[in-house]
């Protein structure tokens, strides 16, 4: 929606009510409190220093860098709105009381053979998540601990696609299920976070970067560089709702439909699938500490980059290579000790993926003609295979009907990293002609974006069905711009 400011505040408009389908068939509402007012305000300030020393074949240099972040947030209303009738006014409160943190950053170049041509290069760091209207600068917020949404499930029995119950009575009547969090639109944070994460030394999020790699010159003015990149994170938050625990959730398994577009032409049977029990639907009340408290979780990505540059006496200049690498995650000793028990997707490690990225530009002699392209080749994105399985199905196992009145529940049938999209290729060109006057010169060109018109798909139906993988989206056809530059 359009953001609106009044008086310094920002507020975000969304629709009251959203409803959600299933082949045409209503089965889900969706209440928000409308509109929503930003009322967080982030400050920071910083202090970096830095050194760099050589000796012999060896060129280093490090730097310590000293962060304080805060937040704090204005007085603001909350309401009035269609489901929040009686307004009341947030006083200002101070937010993120303090974050300080000092990083260290440093690298180091040592000539391998003393030739000058061959470059031995380690450089590591530590960088902070980035000060943001978000995350947990919003730690103490009173507006953004509020219940803002819920969803309800609804039957719509008689198909006139009107939510025929009373929307703001939270428990079940007419065709409408009871409110998925009771607490939606009160006075009453939803969450509340551990006073730990509120200020100190070390407990901002942060990531630690490490580059090794070798640079060698092969020829004069060409060179090819390999790097081992890895970065990892870290002061990670699990959210807690201390009303519930892992025996609150029933189990129940399905079976995969039979397909030859699903793994193993589908026919298996997925389980470890958890549905709340009915006298704990709708109850919440979430507490955010540090994961640790609970077990270690684990999040990296790693890679090797091969570039190869060149710039020639003859105005050629390229450049270009690829990058492979992935990802791991795994919350396995974390996620199953807090809410549901399911440990299905704990840990996701992605298969190595390449992708290639080149320029290239070359001014045509005594003509003055200059030609340019560049070219890209991407890996698909990870999808899913969302099926929508209908209470009928699940009662078997679970030996109920679904909490909260639902008609259904989505199970995605692939593990994250398992199927992809297409590759996504491709190339654009340009020509320009150069005119001189004097000490000025004009450019004068055309560029052609999707020089090939590839038809690559950017998006696709993630919802398992007869229009599984259809695609919704492919990068834009080619199309051509003129265009001019005048240097004075």
């Amino acid at each position: 929606g359009q953001l609106l400011s009044t008086n310094g505040r920002t507020y975000f408009p969304f629709p009251s009510l959203a409803y959600r389908f299933n082949n045409g068939v209503p089965n889900q509402l969706t209440m928000r409190v409308n509109p929503q007012l930003n009322n967080d305000r982030v400050k920071g300030t910083a202090l970096y220093i830095q050194d760099s020393w050589s000796r012999g074949r060896i060129s280093a240099q490090g730097a310590v860098r000293y962060d304080r972040a805060w937040s704090y947030n204005v007085e603001g209303p909350f309401g009035p709105s269609r489901f929040v009738p009686n307004p009341t006014v947030i006083p200002a409160t101070k937010g993120i009381d303090a974050y300080n943190d000092i990083s260290l950053r440093g690298g180091m170049a040592y000539d391998l053979f003393g030739d000058g041509k061959t470059s031995l290069r380690v450089s590591a760091g530590q960088y902070r998540d980035a000060l943001q209207v978000g995350g947990i600068f919003i730690a103490n917020n009173p507006i953004a601990l509020r219940v803002t949404s819920t969803t309800r499930n609804w039957t719509d029995s008689d198909r006139d696609f009107e939510a025929d119950c009373d929307l703001m009575n939270p428990a079940l009547n007419g065709e409408c299920g009871p409110w998925a969090n009771q607490l939606f639109g009160s006075t009453i944070p939803g969450t509340k976070y551990d006073p730990r994460l509120i200020d100190g030394w070390g407990v901002r999020p942060a990531d630690t970067q490490l580059a090794v790699g070798v640079q060698r010159e092969i020829l004069p003015r060409l060179s090819v560089e390999v790097t081992y990149h890895r970065r990892s994170f870290g002061n990670f938050t699990a959210t807690d709702n201390i009303l519930v625990a892992p025996v609150d959730y029933s189990p129940f398994s399905i079976v995969a439909p039979v397909d030859s577009r699903l793994p193993g032409g589908g026919g298996y049977t997925i389980d470890d699938l958890w549905d709340i029990n009915p006298n704990k639907f709708g109850q919440s009340a979430e507490v955010v500490s540090p994961a640790e408290d609970y077990g270690n979780r684990i999040s990296y990505c790693h890679g090797v980059d091969v570039n190869i540059s060149g710039r020639m006496r003859n105005s050629l200049m390229f450049q270009g290579g690829t990058s492979t690498g992935r990802a791991v995650t795994d919350t396995c000793d974390v996620t199953p000790k807090l809410d549901s028990p399911s440990r299905r997707f704990c840990r996701t490690v992605a298969p190595f993926a390449t992708q290639f990225k080149g320029l290239m530009s070359y001014t045509i002699p005594k003509v003055d003609v200059q030609v340019s392209s560049t070219i890209q080749s991407l890996p698909g994105a990870s999808l899913a295979a969302n099926l929508v399985v209908p209470n009928s199905a699940v009662a078997p196992t679970l030996g109920r009907p679904l909490s909260g009145g639902a008609t259904s529940v989505t199970v995605n049938l692939v593990p994250p990293q398992t199927i992809f999209g297409d590759r996504i290729n491709q190339v654009d060109f340009r020509i320009a002609k150069v005119l001189r006057f004097g000490r000025n010169r004009a450019q004068v060109g055309v560029d052609i974006f999707n020089s090939l018109n590839s038809s690559a798909p950017q998006g696709y139906i993630q919802t398992y069905g007869t229009t599984w993988l259809r695609p919704t989206s492919v990068i834009d056809a080619r199309f051509a711009r003129v265009s001019g530059q005048i240097d004075f």
